[in-house]
């Protein structure tokens, strides 16, 4: 084909002349090209095949297979397996090869638009003189089947119409090309045409459309058969049928349904389509088919149907309608015998009858005959109880299991992988899929099921009976369900979808979207379906960087009630917008006129910060490289170590979140150093989405959490069970405390994520006039409570969802100011006792920027702190803490002194706290004497360099 679109020398150069291609196929091939090595390609005794490029005058690789004599290059090959047309081989192999793409020009018929004088609805066909080109879609139909079904090839068509933009009548005439074929099935009034190379989405070019007057209902095949069966057939047919309604005679009815049986069809099949019913009756079976899949045969129909045809089928599609319009077939209709494709077709990406005929086009007819009977043996109708020959109804299991999976109930299997042994443990759960809901039930759920469904249908009670004493309804019995592997991932590293009543909720760096749950692929818990109808609404901020890099933030609406409490925590300079009678006269704005451009950038940075932790927290992936704990604490630091400031809003950022993350655990922070360690993390599986320590106390390891944060989990759940969680599913972290860690490694403060509470929201003390809580901002309304309305709900989360679309658009962390993070930690390391001493010591200026001896501030520390005094070492550790809070240096130097009374010599260490940044140490003060140092402290042996004599 001179004129194709494709330049294929890009394809040869691509593809290492077709010999990738034929390894990727064929992965026995490798290393045996140009080397009269054999290999299998098909079902044979001897390998036959062979792989070589010496014959080309090009150096394109072919294969040559000896039992059909047959040199194929690569897209020889993919137009063979795929039964498709030179230019969609090609199209196929550059997709592969990521090659660029052709616009093609020949998957358009010719199309001319001309003015006329007709008015429009008129049409007209030219059909051809023979069917061609349809062995792309059905291999096997002969001409003789088409002209039953009367299936035609079209060469042209043509309607009128009126133009809407020139409002004149316009005819339209499209022509068929080799590579564009139309076909048309031709019915009285009516053509239903099919075009199988319409472009996808095509507004003027449709792979089934209609021209004349299409009526409400057809059913295609229908008159053929009662044409087969003939006039006087059927009436006897319904003459037996009236006689053995109406006869007790045992014998005389055996001998009326033999009667029938020889005049009935062997059977009729039910199609999803045209190109499935064509490949039906190319294996010589009577088909009917409707214009739509959807569409169901009625009662009447079905009536008249058991009347001529001894069994009838339904060939069901094996997508998700297909499996749903089985369902409500067979649900209708009890006795109908629902055939099942190999499911296998679906890892082929292929889904229907037509898909499962070509796939074994290269076999011989009566092979395809002989497997496809094999499929009809085990088709199954939905009623699975029959009579046994005492009169009575017996249980057809296999049937059941049909019945109850085709209804969604299946065996979902999870494996607990122990790494430290190789018996792994599997459980076995009974769970029932409704569209993309799964939830567990027990066997006297399933069997309530079935109860209901009898009910409903008007079941003989004494059917109903056997079920209700049933012993199929156990865990060992209904072990037999056919098992499912759950796709319930809802996140990967820039996305994530979340459940809602009425929709399923897309986020990514780019967008918020709502689609239908038909409209998605995953599958939900139905315990992780958030309670609540979503209405999607317009941004609420935007977030950017100012030209000085400084994080800046816009607020568009700030109705969420939530948002609003996170505003108010983040305002860290919140009383110097306050009136005279301290009202906040600023509320829910994250900057204000009353403060500087630093204080307002670090007030927003503050609330962008805890915007970024609820993305987070919110984003189900667990990435390695960005996973941290999450730890929520106050801004303010209080005169002592163990002032909190309780009810600032840590723990409230977090329990928001609840309603997104179901699965949880919250461990007490005030019972954690009595409880045991071991049992820590009880109940928590991999379906677990988040652990929170709630109010951790002072001085608490943050090590026995951290080596979790990016590492596999091993869950001690009491009663002995170990539940081992893999990183990639485990839980994230997170904790609110009044206190910071203690020790502040490089490696903490990477995995540490911390977002900071101002004391907005406070009691009522000598600092502060009034209490204000959270809900004093509302009017006394308790946010988040059963009486929480569903429209502010929707707003809270909008706002969050905004957040986690906020936080998958960035790259790295963005963390709240640390320096009170460093501040509160020297602090804590100062301790409540020698903070207060030094607040005191140091209250007197002649103590600063100035030398004195160690001993005077140290024995001063023993005497207020009695038997808790720390040791020298510890108390110097201590001022150099307090020292770096209040942005000053320790200095110390060891100095000679003189013991008036003895003429004694001691090298006694000075401390000078210099406040001015300049650099002392080099300076010595004036000699002091013993007399003046603390008796206590005169002669203290000092360890020093100095020589022995000194």
């Amino acid at each position: 084909m001179t004129n194709q679109p494709y330049n294929l020398q890009l394809l040869w150069d691509a593809s290492d002349n077709g010999l990738k291609y034929f390894h990727d196929v064929f992965p026995d091939s490798v290393g045996k090209e140009n080397k009269n090595k054999h290999f299998i390609t098909h079902k044979e005794d001897t390998p036959s095949t062979i792989l070589s490029n010496k014959k080309s005058a090009t150096e394109i690789y072919s294969i040559f297979n000896f039992s059909d004599k047959k040199g194929l290059n690569a897209i020889d090959h993919v137009m063979q397996e795929r039964n498709i047309l030179f230019v969609e081989a090609c199209e196929y192999l550059f997709q592969k090869y990521g090659l660029s793409k052709t616009t093609l020009q020949f998957f358009k018929p010719e199309t001319t638009y001309e003015t006329t004088t007709e008015p429009a609805g008129i049409w007209k066909i030219d059909y051809a003189d023979k069917v061609a080109n349809y062995k792309n879609f059905a291999p096997f139909l002969t001409e003789g089947d088409c002209s039953e079904y009367g299936f035609y090839s079209v060469n042209s068509y043509s309607k009128t119409f009126i133009n809407s933009k020139t409002q004149v009548p316009t005819l339209l005439t499209v022509k068929a090309t080799e590579n564009y074929p139309i076909f048309g099935y031709k019915n009285e009034g009516f053509t239903k045409m099919y075009e199988p190379k319409a472009p996808k989405k095509d507004k003027y070019l449709l792979k089934h459309h209609f021209l004349g007057t299409k009526p409400p209902r057809h059913i295609y095949g229908w008159e053929r058969l009662f044409d087969i069966i003939g006039k006087e057939d059927f009436a006897e047919i319904e003459s037996i049928l009236q006689q053995i309604k109406d006869t007790d005679d045992a014998f005389y009815k055996k001998n009326l349904r033999k009667r029938l049986a020889e005049l009935q069809l062997d059977s009729v099949i039910i199609a999803t389509g045209g190109s499935d019913g064509l490949n039906l009756a190319s294996l010589g079976y009577d088909v009917i088919w409707f214009n739509s899949e959807a569409e169901i045969i009625s009662s009447t129909e079905m009536h008249q149907l058991r009347k001529i045809a001894k069994v009838v089928y339904y060939v069901p599609d094996l997508d998700t309608t297909g499996v749903k319009q089985a369902l409500a077939m067979g649900l209708q209709h009890l006795d109908i015998k629902i055939v099942w494709l190999p499911t296998a077709l679906k890892l082929e990406k292929k889904k229907d009858l037509g898909d499962w005929v070509c796939k074994y086009k290269a076999n011989n007819l009566e092979m395809v005959r002989n497997m496809f009977k094999q499929l009809l043996s085990q088709a199954m109708e939905l009623k699975f109880w029959e009579r046994n020959e005492k009169g009575g109804y017996t249980t057809h299991n296999k049937k059941l299991i049909h019945f109850l999976v085709l209804n969604g109930f299946f065996i979902h299997k999870t494996t607990n992988n122990n790494p430290d042994s190789t018996n792994d443990v599997e459980e076995t759960r009974i769970v029932q899929l409704k569209k993309n809901v799964v939830q567990m039930v027990s066997p006297r759920e399933v069997r309530n099921f079935v109860l209901q469904f009898m009910e409903e249908k008007f079941i003989d009670l004494k059917v109903q009976n056997m079920i209700l004493k049933s012993i199929y309804f156990s865990p060992e019995k209904l072990s037999s369900l056919a098992q499912i592997d759950l796709n319930t991932n809802t996140a990967t590293q820039k996305s994530q979808v979340y459940f809602f009543n009425n929709k399923v909720v897309s986020i990514t760096p780019k967008e918020i979207v709502d689609n239908e749950y038909k409209e998605v692929d995953n599958t939900v818990w139905k315990s992780n379906i958030i309670k609540h109808n979503f209405d999607l609404q317009n941004p609420y901020f935007t977030i950017a960087k100012d030209t000085s890099g400084n994080w800046k933030i816009d607020i568009l609406d700030n109705s969420s009630k939530y948002f609003k409490v996170l505003i108010n925590t983040s305002r860290m300079f919140w009383q110097k917008e306050t009136n005279d009678k301290h009202q906040d006269i600023n509320n829910f704005n994250i900057t204000g006129d009353k403060l500087s451009e630093e204080e307002n950038g670090i007030q927003q940075l503050q609330l962008i910060n805890k915007m970024y932790c609820i993305g987070y927290l919110l984003h189900k992936y667990k990435d390695e490289a960005n996973s941290y704990f999450v730890l929520g604490m106050d801004k303010k630091m209080g005169l002592s170590i163990k002032d909190s400031n309780g009810g600032s809003g840590k723990s409230f950022q977090i329990k928001g979140l609840y309603q997104f993350l179901k699965n949880k655990l919250t461990i007490s922070g005030r019972t954690i150093l009595k409880d045991d360690p071991k049992f820590m993390f009880d109940g928590v599986t991999d379906a677990t989405d988040i652990i929170c320590w709630d109010d951790l106390p002072q001085n608490y390891d943050y090590n026995q959490i951290f080596s979790i944060v990016t590492e596999d989990l091993t869950a001690n759940h009491k009663g002995g069970k170990k539940v081992y969680i893999s990183f990639e599913d485990s839980p994230k972290l997170c904790a609110t405390t009044n206190f910071v860690p203690n020790d502040i490694t490089a490696a903490l403060k990477r995995r540490l994520l911390t977002y900071q509470c101002s004391d907005y929201y406070h009691e009522k003390s000598e600092e502060y006039h009034e209490t204000r809580k959270i809900k004093d901002s509302f009017n006394g309304e308790t946010l988040f409570s059963k009486d929480y309305s569903e429209k502010d709900k929707n707003k809270d989360f909008n706002f969050m969802l905004q957040c986690l679309q906020f936080y998958l658009s960035q790259d790295d962390k963005i963390d709240a100011p640390e320096e009170n993070l460093i501040i509160r930690n020297l602090q804590q390391q100062v301790g409540d006792v020698q903070l207060h001493h030094c607040n005191d010591f140091f209250s007197d200026a002649t103590k600063l920027n100035s030398w004195f001896p160690r001993q005077e501030i140290q024995h001063d520390y023993a005497i207020e702190a009695g038997k808790f005094a720390k040791n020298p070492t510890s108390h110097k550790k201590g001022l150099d803490c307090y020292c770096k809070m209040n942005g000053w240096v320790l200095e110390s130097k060891k100095m000679i002194v003189k013991c008036q009374e003895t003429g004694g010599r001691k090298a006694v260490e000075h401390y000078f706290i210099n406040t001015t940044g300049e650099i002392k140490t080099h300076e010595a003060p004036a000699e002091p004497t013993a007399k003046q140092l603390q008796p206590e402290m005169m002669f203290e042996t000092v360890e020093t360099d100095l020589p022995d004599w000194l």
